[in-house]
């Protein structure tokens, strides 16, 4: 449960400035993530002795708009629901002031995006390990009848094991649930499949695609798309230095239709793990600077 007043109006003296006490017990240190609603804070927890925590914040221009408030509260209900080794862990939620916040393990590792961002390629065996926890935790949301809707690299954090665990369950919705809100709204364009772009309630294969934009960015050094939202009319080419098994995996996994994606997110993973680079066919990508 959220601790505070459920029912408060933003104070609008409140500061979440460095160094700011939420519910007497987080003391916020500097912001190391901004999206679109959000900040996150690294934090301490001054309860208990341990690591630093990540408090996740509304953005003050969001203070008063009901729906970004009951979406933040709601995705710290999914967490705690959705409890996972690959689902980032909450450790608590709370309200300041109206405010809500959410208080989540900090995940140290960077994320995929700090990888995608350099162009650099890397081996469909890394693409397959740096993907396989996203993989195992979407196929534990679809089990449970729910898709993610917004995996994208930014979405995708390594811990300090280098580890990479699935965050943001604010737009997780029910497979197959239908919503007035356009596409854009609850989704990152670039990697949504054709159907949801379109309107389509989403399914365990449009996880699977966003899945498969990542793991061709990751080999190739580019997105497959060009950023742009893909088309169902979209034909992909095999990325530089890549198997044929593996190319028959992660092409279907881009399959413009979903008919032509597997339902299974491991099933892309365990197809990238069939790497043998093959030469002949392929030009290597030149290395990325050290």
């Amino acid at each position: 449960m959220c601790r505070g007043s459920e029912n408060a109006a933003p104070a609008a003296s409140i500061s979440f400035a460095p160094g700011a006490v939420l519910g007497g017990r987080y003391r916020l240190a500097d912001i190391i993530g901004r999206g679109r609603t959000s900040v996150v804070h690294r934090g301490t927890d001054l309860s208990v002795p341990g690591p630093s925590v990540a408090v996740k914040i509304l953005r003050r221009s969001h203070w008063n708009n009901a729906d970004e408030v009951t979406l933040l509260i709601a995705e710290g209900s999914r967490m705690k629901a959705f409890a996972h080794p690959y689902i980032a862990r909450l450790h608590d939620t709370g309200l300041e002031d109206g405010v809500p916040y959410l208080v989540m393990e900090e995940l140290t590792g960077g994320s995929l995006r700090d990888i995608t961002e350099r162009g650099c390629p890397v081996s469909a065996t890394r693409a397959a390990e740096l993907l396989e926890g996203a993989a195992r935790a979407a196929r534990f949301l679809h089990s449970a009848g729910w898709v993610h809707a917004d995996i994208k690299p930014g979405n995708l954090l390594l811990d300090g094991q280098g580890q990479t665990k699935l965050i943001d369950l604010a737009t997780a919705r029910r497979t197959g649930e239908q919503t007035d809100a356009v596409p854009e709204r609850i989704v990152t364009p670039s990697y949504a499949s054709p159907e949801v772009m379109a309107g389509a309630p989403p399914e365990p294969r449009d996880d699977v695609f966003a899945l498969a934009i990542i793991a061709y960015e990751l080999i190739a050094g580019r997105h497959p798309f060009d950023y742009r939202p893909a088309r169902q009319t979209d034909i992909v080419s095999p990325p530089p230095v890549v198997s044929r098994r593996a190319w028959a995996s992660l092409g279907a996994a881009l399959s413009p239709r979903r008919a032509g994606r597997p339902a299974d997110p491991l099933a892309l993973v365990r197809g990238l793990r069939s790497y043998r680079p093959v030469a002949r066919l392929f030009r290597r990508p030149a290395p990325c600077p050290a």
